[in-house]
């Protein structure tokens, strides 16, 4: 495995989602992020990292993030990415956003968006904008 050169802590990282009638819902952590208790009809999502980024997603029908992880030694649970999955009309954009940095990889903050067809179902806890 790869040495880490700088990392988010994942304790103080979090998502936070924003209504129309001005209610904002605030995630917990990465551990347990809190993404069921978010109600649809948002009108912005955003994530705050411990490095004092905060990164907003830009608007989308509906969202499904997903918190990428892998085991280390001695149960050490390491953090990689977030990635959020954003419906468009007609396509999905998925934007990663970076935790960890190792040797030639891109920073922590760092955001790399690609595109996808839109999938035929839509499995996992996908919220929806207002």
């Amino acid at each position: 495995m790869e040495k880490v050169l700088d990392s988010v802590n994942p304790r103080k990282s979090y998502f936070v989602v924003y209504y129309k009638d001005g209610r904002i819902i605030k995630g917990k952590d990465l551990y347990s992020h809190g993404w069921e208790d978010v109600l649809d009809g948002f009108v912005k999502l955003e994530y705050v990292l411990s490095t004092g980024n905060t990164i907003e997603i830009p608007k989308a029908k509906a969202y499904l993030p997903i918190v990428e992880t892998s085991a280390g030694k001695g149960g050490i649970i390491n953090f990689h990415s977030i990635t959020v999955n954003c419906l468009k009309e007609d396509e999905l954009l998925v934007h990663r956003i970076i935790l960890s940095q190792t040797a030639g990889s891109p920073l922590v903050g760092e955001v790399i968006v690609g595109r996808e067809d839109v999938p035929k179902k839509l499995e996992g806890p996908w919220k929806y904008t207002g």
